[in-house]
């Protein structure tokens, strides 16, 4: 629970599964770019390593974030369901 200017407010369900999905949907693929470019700059040569990992890797990571969000707000909804 938050307070503002003496007002108690608490997370929804529904915002959180919003800000955390939104959150990790913008994240995973510039996290997976990054890690591409690193693996880049460490091979002899510069050459690019294979993509496919990788592309799997921030599809699993999309999928994972969308997962994961939908369990946390459930989650919080049924805790404001019991409490």
């Amino acid at each position: 629970m938050r307070t503002a200017r003496g007002r108690a407010y608490e997370f929804s369900g529904l915002a959180v599964f919003n800000f955390g999905t939104v959150t990790g949907l913008l994240l995973v693929p510039f996290l997976t770019l990054a890690a591409w470019l690193a693996a880049c700059v460490r091979r002899r040569g510069g050459g690019p390593p294979e993509p496919d990992g990788y592309l799997f890797a921030v599809l699993a990571g999309l999928v994972l974030v969308i997962v994961l969000g939908a369990v946390v707000g459930f989650l919080i909804s049924m805790g404001h369901a019991v409490f």
